[in-house]
């Protein structure tokens, strides 16, 4: 004891002495390693260097822009990026704000979009997207832009994305949240998300109760199986091992397997099958209009090939339900061209198969949701299209059967893009959506 008293009285001598060095600037030349240890044995507990300047110099949410919304002259669209860890320029979210200019207001939605895709608008008409028109009745309207929609679309290789887990996705919900209400001066805020951004929501949800007033769904559930594998039978670390070791045929097969396909940089999740041509088609249909020439023989026009892909690429009229006067090429095409992404991470669909393989309770704690999601008490909404996933929908309705206010609508007829943007979305999902949100305003208030 007396040594050690004797090393810590010499360590606070030398660390007095050396009291007019920069530790952060030791840290950036590489010095400040061999000065703790030093220190450390001269008995003086040195504080983490990473501490006092990750809590100085963490990043901020910057603003990007704020301007009025094509074609909704009355609304505006601000927008902010945050820095994401390890800090490296390719880790990032956004998040995406449209408002009318002057309010009041009566209340904010935080939207998390589908796997694929971010939260660009890609229209100036309200009776496409469910933002603009709750923006228009007051409804201040979030959107998060995930990570990889700041991934460089030419990328080489997306290594770096075996480490985007559910859990990180998680944190970045977290992340956006916070800040949304920030800006939007309330203490909760509901809490929608589509497809695998509806999963998030939900997943989200179960541990955040407290911070939101009310969860919305649109085809999506906590989780689900995929493939045929026994009941709690996967192993994650199977997964991690595989993505650890990159692409090879036995570790697309492993993922093959669990009901997941890996896309061409393996890192990737394969989220659509689109013919070869489809991005030429794309491109022709932006710059010459639905009359433009197919760049696919067997189509006079690039939209007569594109109507053909969004209602068959996922199975007749699940997609999209076009045949059906569900949906309008025009902006399916300005919503792929606008909002969707080129890279989406495999990882969150194999940590999903695991979850969804263990009935929401694997072993991993992590990534157990079961108790939190069964025991989910907040107001909730579950939007679902007509082929929408029965499995998906079967699991939200059986955990939710305690919850007191949820409220489950289906329509018929719809694929599941055709819920945010089709042409019938308006009159039939948009309108039961807004007046869901205005009775559980009333509800809060005691009205």
């Amino acid at each position: 004891m007396n040594t050690y008293c004797a090393y810590y009285i010499l360590g606070r001598f030398w660390l007095q002495r050396l009291g007019g060095f920069n530790f952060a600037l030791l840290q950036r030349r590489g010095l400040a390693a061999g000065l703790s240890v030093l220190l450390l044995l001269l008995g003086f507990t040195v504080p983490s260097l990473n501490s006092a300047e990750s809590e100085t110099s963490r990043p901020e949410w910057k603003i990007s822009f704020t301007l009025p919304v094509p074609g909704e002259p009355k609304l505006n669209e601000s927008v902010w990026t945050l820095e994401r860890p390890p800090y490296d320029g390719l880790n990032r979210i956004g998040l995406r704000l449209v408002y009318a200019k002057n309010g009041p207001y009566k209340g904010a939605l935080v939207y998390l979009p589908p796997a694929g895709f971010n939260g660009k608008l890609y229209t100036g008409a309200q009776e496409y997207d469910f933002r603009l028109y709750l923006a228009k009745r007051g409804w201040q309207v979030f959107s998060l832009d995930f990570r990889p929609a700041f991934l460089p679309p030419r990328i080489n290789t997306l290594s770096l994305t075996g480490e985007w887990g559910t859990n990180m996705f998680l944190n970045d919900v977290e992340q956006g949240t916070a800040f949304a209400k920030k800006v939007a001066g309330e203490k909760q805020v509901f809490l929608m998300g589509a497809l695998e951004g509806g999963r998030l929501a939900c997943l989200y949800a179960s541990r955040h109760q407290p911070e939101l007033r009310g969860l919305i769904t649109l085809d999506s559930g906590p989780w689900k199986s995929y493939g045929h594998n026994p009941k709690n039978s996967l192993n994650l670390e199977d997964a991690r091992r595989a993505l650890r070791r990159g692409d090879s045929l036995p570790n697309r097969r492993l993922f093959e397997s669990w009901g997941v396909k890996a896309g061409p940089l393996y890192y990737e999740a394969q989220l659509f099958s689109f013919h070869p041509g489809f991005r030429e088609a794309l491109q022709a249909y932006r710059k010459s209009g639905s009359q433009a020439k197919s760049p696919v023989s067997g189509y006079k026009t690039a939209g007569d090939f594109l109507a053909g892909e969004f209602y068959t690429v996922w199975g007749p009229g699940k997609l999209s339900n076009l045949r059906a006067g569900y949906g309008e090429v025009k902006v399916l095409a300005a919503y792929f061209q606008n909002a969707g992404l080129i890279h989406w991470p495999v990882r969150p669909y194999l940590e999903d198969a695991y979850i969804g393989n263990w009935g929401g309770a694997p072993p991993e704690a992590e990534l157990n949701f079961q108790r939190d999601f069964t025991n989910l008490s907040i107001p909730a909404l579950a939007l679902n299209s007509g082929p929408g996933d029965p499995q998906e929908l079967q699991n939200l309705a059986g955990l939710l059967k305690k919850n007191r206010d949820f409220k489950s609508l289906r329509f018929s007829g719809f694929g599941e893009l055709d819920l945010l943007l089709g042409s019938r979305a308006e009159s039939q999902v948009f309108v039961p959506l807004y007046a869901w949100l205005g009775e559980r305003n009333l509800l809060r208030q005691g009205k």
